[in-house]
């Protein structure tokens, strides 16, 4: 490790400049692999990217040499539950320096956490959230928002603004009308709607609906299914009334239903409507691997476990409760989870974009260390390490609409950086081999991190 990375730089203080210098920057635009660069960063920005034979750096600036290194933009993962704070170091400690938080089961934690981070008091990554869901009546999840009619729909739109949630997340029992007034609603507020395509919806209006990304490939599978009318009737009716334990059984007989009848002529035309649209697909292939690998004892002896809160662990013993029925027949959930990677494959080859997203606080759905997992199983499922690690930078600063201000490494972007000791274009697993993070323009050594790491662990055996 080179001695000028063994300190935690604060560029916000007495270093008003830091230049990494002759590293290799990859451009997640196009793949392309610069050598010997200089990426200049004066306090929470970059501020110069170039040769480092023509770079022309303040005198006061601290200069650290990274040949033999490689810089991407910092990940975004695209689909938590930030149910614990004890999460933001392993956020952190992943290069994962932004999330999209989609229900706060917790918001009297979350929320005031998201303010501290954005204030810099605390070391975390952006959160932005939904705050909560928005489902039918009765709610599956006992702290969503229920909106029984249009009239209630808009209403729950206008008091999650007021709350100042990001955006709106809907859920699968909402009606279509209830539906379609969310959507407008959310349109006049400048919110984005997100989530679950509801049961009782097409995926292809949902898309010309204007919804900006779906979740978990729900839908899509019922959709591609010669039989698709006759397979949402039968959903609607049978999740009528249902809470979460009983409706994701239901939908998963569902799912294999609509996988006997797959149609790649139907599938095909949905995705053209998909890529027409740009309506992001957020595939969690992470939460599908966990249903598809609960009966084998290698991945539920995961040893990065330990770094999840003893509190996390709890909650997914009483999870674990109602999803090992789910899981407990893998040769079905083995073919589902093989054909959603097929999906994800076909749907990126046709233009749809992808996010990067993990569903974490889901039994082995890990805060930070999942996210490498889903960038793997990305390139598992036929997308290049480059589209892969898009799915993470550039895809989230596009659907954000922040492509100015994240999501690549040139002048002016927000210096949240992810310094790698080789190139993750070669192997996608090389994500983890984190030589160092800039957050928010402060750097984070390799000693940081796993101290950090460290004292996650220890944390993480007390509560």
């Amino acid at each position: 490790m080179h001695q000028a990375l063994l300190l935690v730089l604060t560029l916000l203080g007495a270093n008003p400049s830091v230049a990494l210098q002759g590293v290799t920057v990859i451009d997640v635009a196009d793949g392309a692999v610069r050598p010997d660069q200089t990426v200049l960063i004066t306090d929470n920005r970059i501020t110069q990217v170039g040769p480092t034979a023509e770079a022309t750096l303040p005198a006061d600036s601290t200069k650290i040499d990274a040949h033999g290194k490689f810089v991407v933009p910092g990940l975004w993962d695209m689909h938590v539950h930030f149910a614990s704070a004890d999460y933001a170091p392993l956020f952190v400690a992943n290069g994962v320096v932004g999330v999209r938080d989609m229900h706060a089961h917790v918001p009297f934690i979350l929320l005031p956490l998201r303010t501290a981070i954005a204030q810099g008091k605390v070391l975390g990554p952006q959160i932005l959230t939904a705050i909560s869901m928005v489902d039918g009546s009765p709610p599956m999840w006992a702290d969503a928002v229920s909106a029984a009619n249009p009239e209630a729909g808009r209403k729950a739109v206008q008091s999650l603004k007021a709350r100042k949630a990001d955006f709106v997340k809907i859920y699968s029992g909402l009606d279509p009308e209830t539906f379609l007034a969310i959507c407008d609603e959310a349109k006049k507020l400048d919110m984005a709607v997100v989530g679950h395509i509801p049961e009782a919806v097409s995926a292809v209006d949902a898309s010309n609906a204007g919804v900006r990304s779906m979740e978990h490939i729900f839908g899509i599978l019922t959709a591609s299914a010669t039989n698709e009318t006759e397979l949402r009737q039968e959903l609607v009716i049978s999740i009528r009334g249902v809470d979460a334990k009983q409706f994701y059984p239901l939908l998963i007989r569902s799912q294999l239903k609509a996988l006997d009848n797959y149609n790649a002529e139907r599938a095909n035309a949905l995705f053209a409507t998909l890529a027409k649209n740009r309506t992001y697909q957020c595939p969690t292939l992470t939460v599908h691997r966990m249903f598809a690998n609960l009966t084998d004892p290698a991945f539920t002896a995961d040893p990065r476990t330990r770094y999840t809160p003893k509190l996390i662990k709890f909650a997914w013993t009483q999870a674990l409760q109602w999803v090992t029925p789910i899981a407990q027949n893998s040769t079905e959930q083995q073919r589902l989870y093989v054909k959603t990677k097929e999906v994800v494959r076909d749907m990126h080859k046709a233009g749809v974009p992808i996010l990067a997203g993990t569903d974490t606080s889901n039994p082995y759905c890990l805060a930070g260390f999942s996210l490498h997992d889903e960038l793997e199983l990305l390139v598992e499922s036929g997308l290049t390490p480059l589209a892969a690690l898009q799915a993470a930078t550039l895809e989230p600063a596009r659907y954000l609409k922040a492509e100015q201000t994240q999501g690549s490494i040139a002048a002016g972007q927000r210096a949240d950086l992810l310094l790698l000791d080789a190139n993750p274009l070669e192997d996608i697993r090389n994500t983890t081999k984190i030589h160092a993070v800039v957050l928010g323009g402060q750097l984070l050594d390799r000693a940081a991190l796993d101290a950090m790491l460290t004292k996650a662990e220890a944390t993480a055996a007390k509560r």
